[in-house]
């Protein structure tokens, strides 16, 4: 009986662990695409209002970026989407931010 019990287990765990490793590999091009978008706000936030505007970009790994920049008073509200590749096509991720603008 123990033995049956365990044999469940152990196949349960089995199991489980394939789609545990595509959820983890997922985590950490999710987590990329947010360094990426990172960068780029701060990039943006560097070079100082004048000069943000909107874009687009393609960096390292396959991500490609799109920005717009909305233009409220001393505030930017940016808007960043990451095309992310996936194995059967491409997913976007949005991430958003403020710059504020020094008078």
């Amino acid at each position: 009986m123990a033995v049956t019990v365990l044999a469940v287990g152990v196949l349960a765990a089995a199991g489980s662990a394939v789609p545990v490793a595509r959820l983890i590999r997922w985590g950490g091009v999710v987590s990329s695409s947010a360094a990426v978008a990172g960068a780029q706000i701060e990039t943006m936030r560097a070079t100082g209002c004048a000069a943000v505007t909107d874009g687009a970009a393609t960096v390292a790994g396959g991500y490609r970026l799109s920005w717009t920049v909305n233009r409220s008073g001393p505030l930017r509200e940016v808007t960043v989407t990451v095309i992310l590749p996936t194995g059967s096509g491409s997913r976007s991720e949005t991430y958003g931010a403020v710059i504020a603008c020094r008078p």
